[in-house]
């Protein structure tokens, strides 16, 4: 690589291809150039600019793959996120149809990882593993997720009983809740309907 500023100390090197997992340089203090590659970043070593190769040594990285379901029916579309605090490694993808299963992450060192899976109708839902096999299978179950309906009911004289029913025509479902006035305002929440039409009686 050219045009490095010789007078920089801090160079970190690093190398990814494919589905290697990212190679880091680390200089062991021996006179063979082909051992100073470490696959977790807190190892690397920093480099000034010099004359000497500095060779890294690309190894296959482990991969993390499952179902994304939600009653039972693949989820497309959703955005599953590995990251380990540990090793820096990292990948992203987005849930698609992949056969038995519905996401793949490739090119990862071993270590501890969040596994993150969000999308804009579920739930973002977290999974911390440990990733010592070449592949490791993790599935998930979304959950829709928990819609609120909120304000505040005014001038509602103490005493005075009023019932607030929130109906949900796409769940088929209905909740009420009775509310007794207090010549104060009072606090109106109803979870988890969707597309709801609100009736006060």
């Amino acid at each position: 690589m050219r045009g490095l500023d010789s007078a920089i100390t801090d160079y970190q090197i690093l190398a990814q291809f494919n589905d290697s997992m990212p190679a880091y340089y680390a200089d062991n203090g021996d006179t063979n150039l082909n051992n100073d590659s470490v696959y977790n970043r807190k190892y690397a070593k920093y480099v000034q600019p010099s004359e000497i190769n500095r060779n890294l040594i690309l190894l296959s990285g482990y991969r993390i793959r499952g179902r994304i379901q939600d009653d039972y029916s693949p989820v497309f579309g959703v955005t599953v996120e590995a990251f380990s605090e540990t090793t820096g490694g990292w990948g992203r993808t987005i849930s698609q149809d992949l056969g038995e299963y519905q996401y793949e992450i490739s090119g990862l060192p071993p270590g501890i990882y969040d596994i993150k899976v969000s999308g804009q109708n579920y739930q973002t839902e977290i999974r911390v593993i440990t990733l010592i096999s070449q592949t490791t299978s993790i599935n998930f179950v979304l959950k829709s997720p928990e819609r609120k309906i909120s304000g505040i009911i005014y001038d509602l004289a103490k005493g005075d009983l009023l019932w607030i029913k929130a109906i949900s025509q796409m769940l088929g479902v209905e909740k009420a809740q009775k509310l007794e006035g207090t010549d104060s305002a009072l606090p109106l929440q109803s979870t988890n309907c969707k597309q709801p039409m609100i009736i006060f009686y």
